[in-house]
């Protein structure tokens, strides 16, 4: 019984918690170091998909401008081609094969483009 009491409340008592303490101490400083760990990855993580996001907003944007431009040039194609169709139909008059995209009509058959080159 002695030796019980002297656990409980002796030197040996205070090591044994002591002991603990340093152990939680260690957890904590274990439990530190993993969390800044994992918080240096998730940082590098949201580093690389910002680079990523950075460079596809800014390609998307260079790509509009370009698909803008192109859209305008296929536009100043088309009227010239147009008015240019207009005047020979009006010297020429009906000898001028009729093409149907400069006459108005969006859809063109494959059909008609070749039939025209037949004449």
């Amino acid at each position: 019984m002695f030796n019980y009491l002297k656990l409980k409340t002796g030197d040996f008592g205070r090591e044994v918690r002591e002991g603990f303490a340093k152990d939680a101490k260690e957890d904590r400083e274990k439990m530190k170091t993993k969390f800044l760990e994992f918080k240096n990855q998730f940082s590098s993580i949201l580093e690389g998909f910002k680079e990523i996001k950075d460079g596809y907003e800014d390609e998307k944007l260079k790509m509009h401008k370009i698909w803008k431009q192109r859209e305008k040039k296929l536009d100043r194609i088309l009227i010239n081609a147009s008015e240019f169709y207009g005047a020979l139909r009006g010297i020429a008059g009906a000898s001028i094969p009729e093409i149907q995209l400069l006459e108005g009509k969006k859809e063109i058959e494959l059909d008609e483009l070749s039939a025209g080159d037949e004449d």
